[in-house]
């Protein structure tokens, strides 16, 4: 079987480790994590035992790695890390909870994680290094950039498109062939019915800018 490191320690490694035990088709070699004062601590026990530092003589032995951390803000440091694993020659497989409904022509791409309770319909495509996070609907021929973060509820009606570096907050919702452009937050339960320009921050019903 083949090993993954994952690479930050958090509430969303938790749930990274648990969709990947449920899968049955990858081993944790470990995870690694910047801040030493987590060194030696457990997360569902799995050892914090690596830094960036290590990377190198670990990929000798893992091939697999993985972006372990969420965000609150716009993705930029995972994006930042997920170049910094490429450089070091990981593969960012995809990782799919069994619990998702996803459609067959679905494309996704590497690094990606996908939650539990998570669907997805027909004709939609979904960048690198995405979270996909725990009961988001994504319908219908939409779109979403690299390093988006959709977080738990989000509910995206269909044709929408949503850039790159990204974070849709929880409980947002979507009307159907919206734009949203790159680098933009939309702030938890906001009610998106216009486009919104890139690097812009919304929120409220109808959403606004703040």
């Amino acid at each position: 079987m083949e090993k993954i490191l994952l690479v930050g320690a958090g509430g969303h490694c938790k749930v990274i480790i648990s969709i990947i035990l449920k899968n049955g088709n990858l081993e944790i070699y470990g995870i690694s994590d910047e801040k030493e004062s987590l060194h030696g601590k457990n997360i569902l026990d799995y050892k914090i035992s690596f830094s960036e530092k290590n990377w190198c003589e670990i990929r000798k032995q893992c091939k697999k790695a993985l972006v372990a951390f969420g965000n609150i803000d716009i993705p930029y440091q995972r994006k930042k890390i997920f170049e910094k694993l490429k450089k070091n020659h990981f593969k960012l497989p995809i990782i799919i909870s069994k619990d998702s409904i996803i459609a067959d022509d679905v494309k996704i791409g590497e690094g990606t994680v996908i939650m539990p309770g998570v669907v997805i319909n027909p004709g939609t495509v979904i960048g690198k290094n995405c979270i996909l996070n725990t009961g988001c609907i994504i319908d219908h021929d939409c779109n979403i950039g690299d390093h988006t973060h959709i977080a738990p509820g989000v509910t995206c009606s269909g044709g929408v498109l949503i850039g790159e570096l990204c974070h849709i907050g929880t409980g947002v919702t979507i009307i159907q062939s919206i734009n949203i452009g790159n680098e933009t937050l939309v702030a938890a339960g906001a009610v998106v019915i216009k486009n919104i320009p890139k690097k812009s921050r919304v929120k409220g019903v109808p959403a606004r800018h703040f």
